[in-house]
Order: C-alpha cells, then sequence, then structure tokens
C-alpha cells in the first residue's frame, strides 16, 4: 500500500477506501456462497512444518531483502504502470526460499500466459463489440469459473488457478474500457509478468548464496 501511494498519480484516499470497499464485498459474498454452498466436508488445519533457527533467519533475511530490493527498482524506475509485474514478484517470495520461489514463479507464468491467452481468444471473438456488458459477462463468468476449478484442484496456494484468477479479473475488471480494447494490455502483461519474474528469481538466486554462506543463515532442509 505505501508503495502504490507513492507514486504522485496515485490518489492514496480512492486506494485506501477502494481496498476497504472490496475486503468488505469479499467477506461479505464468501459468507453468502458458503451459506448456499456449504462445505461437504469439514476443513482440516495445513500440517505444521518445524523449522530450525538458521532457516527461520535465511527466509526472514531473503525474502525481506528481495522485498525491497523489488520495490526500490520500481521506484527509481517510475515503473507506476506495471503494478501487476510489481505483485507478481512479491507473490512468488510467499515460499520464502528459493526452491519454492522458482515453483511458484513457474505457477504465476503458466497462469497469467493461459489467462491472457484466453482474453486475448475473447477479444478477437467479440472483436469490437467488447464494450458490451452482456456480451462479455458469460464469457468472463467462463474463464473465472474454470480458473477458480484449477485454483481449487490444485491445492497449493497461489498457484496457476490463483495466478489465471487475478488475472482475469484485473485486466477485464480494471484495463478493458469502452473506446480501447485488451490486445495491448495483454501482450504487456505477458512481457512484463515474465521479465518480472526472472529478474526477482536472480535476486533470490543470489541473496540465497550469500546467506548460505553464513552457519547462522543457512537454509538445510531436514528429512
Amino acid at each position: 500500500m505505501l508503495n502504490f501511494m507513492s507514486y504522485p498519480s496515485s490518489d492514496w484516499h480512492t486506494l485506501l477506501f477502494s481496498n476497504i470497499e472490496a475486503s468488505i464485498m469479499a467477506v461479505a459474498l464468501s459468507a453468502l456462497m458458503h451459506f448456499l454452498l456449504p462445505d461437504v466436508e469439514p476443513r482440516t488445519r495445513p500440517p505444521l512444518i518445524e523449522k530450525n533457527a538458521a532457516r527461520v533467519r535465511h527466509e526472514s533475511l531473503l525474502s525481506g531483502t528481495v522485498a525491497t530490493m523489488i520495490f526500490v527498482v520500481f521506484q527509481m524506475s517510475d515503473l507506476s504502470d506495471s503494478l501487476s509485474a510489481l505483485m507478481a514478484g512479491i507473490l512468488i517470495l510467499f515460499p520464502m526460499h528459493y526452491r519454492g520461489s522458482v515453483l511458484s514463479s513457474l505457477w504465476r507464468v503458466v497462469g497469467v500466459v493461459l489467462a491472457c491467452l484466453y482474453i486475448l481468444l475473447v477479444q478477437l471473438i467479440l472483436y469490437n463489440h467488447s464494450s458490451h456488458m452482456l456480451l462479455m459477462m458469460p464469457l468472463i463468468g467462463l474463464g473465472l469459473a474454470f480458473s477458480a476449478r484449477l485454483h481449487v484442484m490444485e491445492k497449493v496456494g497461489a498457484g496457476v488457478g490463483f495466478a489465471s484468477v487475478t488475472t482475469i479479473g484485473i485486466m477485464f475488471g480494471q484495463n478493458l474500457h469502452p473506446d480501447t480494447d485488451l490486445v495491448f494490455s495483454d501482450l504487456y502483461r505477458i512481457v512484463s509478468v515474465t521479465v518480472s519474474l526472472v529478474a526477482t528469481l536472480t535476486m533470490v538466486y543470489l541473496v540465497h548464496l550469500i546467506l548460505n554462506r553464513f552457519e547462522a543463515t543457512r537454509f538445510v532442509i531436514e528429512e
């Protein structure tokens, strides 16, 4: 939030209250759908992962350092039009270690590419009729339904399905305007996200190597 607010073109009042409104709507709609479509089986807690002190320090320093470097690069380059690429770089840090970031980036790229190809197909089908909401809504719903099902079946958190859902939501909700199409935004998102992920993985790998040189921050998976 602080990074988004730092750009002169961003109105922090609008950004703050939009996030509050979106959170309230998400919780309310989730509660409604949970009431209408309750779980068939009770949910269980995910298994706990035991970590030694060195691994905790390694993951904390790695994720914090790389996230800070990403913010610095985007601020110095004034990449306020590539916030999706910024978030892609942050999201792959959620595993908080190098191996997990590699898998997360692969899932992210595949999800973004699949969603962008679907969006491009929708744009080509509707052509210059994409401004008609009644024609667009069934196709948006179809793409979101497929992505949501994929997300549920994966059971890996922010995987291919999650990346696909967020891409479709952002592209149709933010970048589609009555007087423009999605072709440029679609292709730009694929390129910007891919470049961001490659650069982020490079930084993760370098920080991982540096931290592994010290015993106090060495990442070792204990079988």
